[in-house]
């Protein structure tokens, strides 16, 4: 299994911030954070240590600000540390979609 039980659920609770439910499913309801767990398994597997690295990182911060983990903050705790962790929510979504989406259309044959 690449990520420990901790890091899945502070990458799910991130992909949950940047793909909230509205009247599409949420990211972990689509299953985003088990395709990113393929994709980096097999494809992408240079950019793993990094991840797991980032998502350990993220988790520290927040037990350091709010001494708890971030799967366990409230949203808006999870935004506010996202903001202060890479400066701007969007910009974080930005530089981590295109590699999960080039990876993707890969996978698939696109």
């Amino acid at each position: 299994m690449l990520f420990s039980a901790n890091q899945s659920l502070t990458l799910n609770g991130l992909l949950d911030r940047l793909i909230p439910k509205d009247e599409e499913p949420s990211a972990t309801e689509a299953g985003v954070g088990g395709f990113i767990a393929e994709l980096l398994s097999n494809d992408a597997k240079e950019q793993a240590q990094q991840v797991l690295a980032g998502l350990d990182a993220l988790d520290a911060e927040a037990k350091a600000g709010f001494q708890s983990p971030f799967s366990a903050l409230q949203a808006s705790d999870q935004d506010a540390l996202l903001e202060a962790f890479d400066g701007n929510l969007s910009r974080l979504w930005r530089s981590f979609a295109p590699g999960v989406i080039t990876a993707g259309m890969a996978d698939e044959g696109l």
